[in-house]
């Protein structure tokens, strides 16, 4: 092979690495959640086609890494309420702690007027799948009963009617339903029930052990919190992956210098 040949060749196989990084701005974002609706066209008048689909289940394992990119800049990431839902429901893939600083977001995004009513009630109380029961199961974690708090006072600043599904989520109501409805029907009972900790026993490692309420599925064990994090609306830092070291850079990099060289070391022999 000629040395150009080797060099171009050497380039081409370091972009392709870079372009196969994590989706985390807003063009990528958008075009991931149209490839969802695209194999999807009913919306999500029946989500299991949804939930089923290959497009979808990739939306999920790229939220931990995106939903904060995606919520800071909603309007370009998902533009229609279509979309948003789409986005909104993939966040099942999140953990606990990080489902409760979405929803957060999501309601300080209707509060300013940039989600409407719609958009988000379904992300709070009708997203289904791994979360469908989040807010049920910790309606009385300080955290959860602080949003849902909140919650109703936005919608009342609005001029809203209370919300029922609010009401019912505060008072404990909702989750007696839900467990009613877990009882009844196995495809319910299958799903997690992911709880928060609230820190009431601190350990040696700074995470707390008591969980607020139920219990989780065997599929979906409890999240862990620190104290920090527990009691705090923040966003958390950005992911692990933003901060990691550029490994598909330095190795392509030093690929293409080994390549060089050899083409270097051919040349001088001859």
């Amino acid at each position: 092979m000629k040395p150009t040949l080797l060099i171009l060749s050497c380039l081409f196989f370091v972009n392709e690495i870079c372009i196969a990084q994590p989706m985390n701005d807003p063009t990528s974002i958008r075009k991931a959640v149209e490839n969802v609706r695209v194999v999807s066209p009913e919306g999500f008048s029946d989500p299991s086609k949804i939930r089923n689909t290959a497009e979808y289940k990739s939306l999920v394992a790229s939220a931990p890494s995106i939903w904060m990119a995606a919520m800071g800049n909603l309007e370009s990431s998902a533009p229609t309420r279509e979309d948003q839902e789409i986005l909104f429901q993939s966040f099942e893939g999140l953990s606990a702690s990080d489902y409760l600083q979405f929803l957060n977001r999501a309601l300080d995004l209707y509060d300013q007027g940039k989600i409407d009513l719609g958009t988000f009630t379904y992300s709070v109380f009708f997203s289904g799948g791994n979360m469908q029961f989040f807010i049920s199961h910790n309606y009385n974690h300080p955290e959860v009963a602080a949003f849902l708090k909140k919650a109703e006072d936005v919608l009342e600043k609005k001029g809203e009617p209370l919300m029922f599904n609010v009401q019912e989520a505060r008072s404990g109501k909702l989750k007696e339903l839900n467990d009613a409805a877990r009882a009844r029907h196995p495809d319910l009972a299958k799903l997690p029930v992911p709880l928060l900790r609230v820190p009431d026993a601190t350990l040696s490692d700074g995470t707390t052990e008591t969980p607020l309420v139920g219990s989780t599925s065997p599929n979906s064990p409890a999240v862990v919190q620190s104290p920090e994090s527990v009691g705090s609306s923040k966003p958390s830092s950005p992911t692990a992956e933003s901060k990691s070291t550029p490994w598909p850079w330095i190795i392509g990099a030093i690929l293409l210098l080994a390549v060089a060289g050899g083409i270097l070391l051919k040349l001088r022999r001859k």
